[in-house]
């Protein structure tokens, strides 16, 4: 992040700590983030616990809409299985394909 302000102001600290805001909520490597929290629901409610996951969601869908579902960041469990697939030298099987397809789609996301 560059900045200029009046009287070389320094903001580094502060940039810092919502930097790490934004990580601890969206890192979905971090089990205990929001975003992995979120990955982890059924079809119940969600509550927000910060205020980044919802604009990224929102964007997520409007990008979703604007390609006509090209751009789809649920699919996540489909291309685990096909990592794995090819790191075991093998295609995946269409059962195997089919069984996460419930699990796909941002149609199924509701975001208000």
């Amino acid at each position: 992040v560059q900045y200029i302000t009046p009287k070389r102001a320094n903001y580094q600290k502060e940039i810092d700590t919502l930097l790490d805001k934004i990580e601890q909520a969206l890192d979905i490597n971090k089990p205990d983030s929001e975003v992995a929290h979120f990955n982890r629901y059924t079809s119940e409610p969600f509550y927000y616990q910060t205020p980044f996951l919802y604009p990224l969601l929102a964007k997520s869908k409007e990008v979703h809409n604007q390609t006509q579902g090209a751009f789809d960041p649920t699919v996540a469990p489909l291309v685990k299985l096909w990592k794995e697939s090819i790191k075991a030298g093998i295609t995946p099987q269409e059962l195997a394909i089919w069984s996460l397809k419930p699990y796909v789609g941002l149609d199924y996301i509701v975001v208000n």
